[in-house]
């Protein structure tokens, strides 16, 4: 009855160990490229972890500690993990070096982290002694639910909004608990004679108390420090430990802003403020300022999305503007001044556009906004009389553009916080059904962040969908950020030509570009699109005006100098050989689409740009 006892016991602290340290793993996973991404971007925080993983799995089996060793050891590790990936990631990625940054932190954190997991995974299966080939057997099991379940977490909408230091120390008090009960079940379960057991006969282990495993000398000097205390003071005093490390002071939980601020942070240098700092569909989404100084990037208001600068706009001395009546404010009163970026002003540049059926005159036009980030060239086209309907995925950059840079409410009805592609799908259909739905003039596309851009907002089948709840000659502005040289830029050009009539594009560099380098430099690439064919009806643009530029300079620059930045699509496609422009009419379709694959490779140089656009201060604190 005793051995039934002990066997069902046996049982039951193998089940609950193995789901815990299960459902850990791949929880750790996912908080760890969560809490790396920030720091590093989601491309290159991401990159090699399946390599981590592996490698953890195989000395995780090689390995053998006690179960209370490993499960304290992997507890503590879990717990430590907000501060240990923050400081370990921060202190690498000022290397500048997207692959080795990246490949060290991976070494230093998530390995260890994983190994005692997967170490902890084998003691609680272990009764006795047991070979390597037997724990060798369990490795396709965690090389395959480790990674697997990680999709499962990220589809879950409620735990998108959790920051991964909240997951690392529910983790580590799960794993802790499961240590203080597993310590106490083993010393509940000890024979509790006053002598030595009296051996019952001479033959080979008769008389000998069961031992959970052969345990190395060192480890079993690291058992015997471990204090006897009784559970429920042990589990206090590791809450309490755990929590500290979490809440101790802002000079630790500074990276911790998310969800969490109440007031504006500044950082002790006094160099950034965090105005705002949430988690949301699209990654941690980060409203900033940057001090006083001469340095190019100060007195400006920023909008990021983990490692992306999403916008910005000019405030406080650099807020300066033709006519103070004409400024844009944020909702606390404060005068917001140009975009930092002139790409944005680029787009706004479809009103100058004179060869469609509107001619000269856009106010009331229906324009459709699909990626709103700070909201500059939605608040620009409203103030200029245009109907917006904005389309974005993400609610907190809606929030932040409406909150800390002036965007305008563009009325009921016209604000749509979902995917794109599902919405232009659902329009289209309720068109051909016979709904009475506006069509639009205007359609401002730019999705792209974090390096890169969503390849299924870019395929035929969804520029055939838009172009269907557009005007018969309304014009669609795209931005694309890139290389105008790349396999990327070639195949989104050919499949916009393949589905509009005619498209121009321009480039938001401020001066002019030889077009040698110009193949090679990083831009923002704006492209006007019409479905009308330029043997119909040329698309022109007319000379910019004064109320064109809203009382801002760096409008008036930017359209002036329009002309100057006109890219022609030869340096994009190419004249060379057959194949190469057979390679240049690649089409993206749903069917085949690889630009996910191609930004994959181009997502670390990107990572490099945005450490050169400001300082890493900027990107350590959110």
């Amino acid at each position: 009855m005793s051995t039934d006892s002990e066997t069902l016991t046996h049982l039951a602290s193998v089940g609950i160990g193995q789901t815990i340290v299960t459902l850990s793993q791949s929880f750790a996973l996912l908080a760890y490229k969560r809490a790396l991404t920030p720091l590093y971007s989601s491309i290159p925080a991401s990159s090699y972890v399946s390599y981590a993983t592996v490698v953890s799995a195989v000395l995780g089996s090689v390995v053998e500690v006690p179960t209370n060793v490993a499960a304290l050891t992997y507890g503590s590790l879990l717990a430590a993990a907000p501060n240990t990936v923050f400081y370990v990631g921060k202190h690498t990625a000022r290397w500048r070096d997207p692959v080795l940054g990246p490949i060290v932190t991976h070494a230093v954190v998530l390995v260890p982290i994983l190994v005692s997991g997967v170490a902890l995974l084998q003691g609680v299966h272990r009764k006795g002694t047991e070979s390597l080939l037997t724990r060798a057997f369990r490795l396709p099991f965690m090389l395959f639910i480790f990674p697997s379940l990680e999709p499962l977490w990220n589809s879950w909408g409620r735990l998108r909004a959790v920051p991964a230091a909240e997951i690392f120390i529910a983790l580590g008090i799960a794993v802790l608990s499961f240590w203080v009960g597993h310590a106490y079940l083993q010393e509940s379960q000890e024979p509790k004679t006053a002598g030595k057991p009296v051996p019952k006969g001479k033959g080979k282990g008769e008389g000998e108390t069961p031992k959970e495993a052969p345990v190395p000398a060192l480890a079993k000097g690291w058992v015997r420090k471990i204090p006897k205390v009784s559970p429920p003071v042990a589990y206090f005093v590791l809450m309490l430990l755990t929590s500290a490390s979490y809440h101790f002071s802002p000079s630790i939980h500074s990276h911790f802003l998310t969800g969490r601020l109440k007031s504006p942070y500044v950082d002790p240098s006094g160099n950034v403020t965090i105005l705002s700092s949430k988690l949301s569909t699209t990654g941690i989404i980060v409203v900033g300022e940057t001090s006083h100084g001469s340095e190019p990037h100060s007195q400006m208001r920023y909008l990021r999305a983990s490692h992306s600068l999403l916008g910005g706009v000019w405030i406080k001395e650099r807020a300066i503007t033709m006519d103070s009546s004409l400024s844009v404010y944020d909702v606390a009163g404060k005068q917001l001044g140009d975009s930092i970026y002139t790409a944005f002003i680029l787009q706004e540049a479809v009103r100058q556009i004179d060869s469609t059926s509107r001619g000269n005159d856009w106010y009331g036009s229906e324009a459709l906004i699909i990626g709103l980030g700070t909201g500059s060239v939605a608040t620009a086209l409203k103030n200029h009389g245009l109907e917006t309907t904005i389309v974005e995925i993400d609610p907190a950059v809606y929030d932040a553009a409406r909150t800390y840079f002036g965007l305008p409410d563009p009325g009921e009805g016209r604000v749509f916080l979902q995917d794109a592609r599902a919405l232009t799908w659902r329009w289209r259909r309720k068109l051909e059904l016979g709904d009475d739905l506006r069509k639009f003039d205007v359609v401002i596309h730019d999705v792209f962040s974090g390096g890169g851009v969503p390849g299924h907002l870019f395929t035929l089948e969804f520029w055939d969908d838009l172009k269907y709840i557009m005007k018969g000659d309304g014009v669609v502005v795209v931005n694309f950020a890139g290389k105008p040289g790349s396999k990327s830029s070639r195949a989104i050009v050919s499949t916009l030509l393949h589905v509009f009539g005619q498209c121009r594009a321009f480039y938001d560099s401020m001066g002019e570009l030889p077009e040698e380098k110009l193949r090679e430099e990083f831009l923002n690439i704006v492209f006007f699109c019409t479905p009308v064919p330029a043997t119909v009806k040329p698309m022109t643009f007319r000379r910019s005006r004064g109320d064109d530029y809203y009382a801002s300079y760096i409008r008036r620059h930017v359209f002036q100098n329009l002309h100057q930045r006109e890219l022609r699509f030869d340096v994009i496609l190419g004249q060379a050989n057959e194949d190469q422009n057979a390679e240049a009419k690649v089409l993206l379709t749903d069917g085949d689409n690889p630009l996910s694959g191609w930004q994959d490779e181009e997502a670390p140089h990107h990572w490099k740009l945005m450490k050169d656009v400001l300082p890493d201060i900027y990107w350590e604190t959110f």
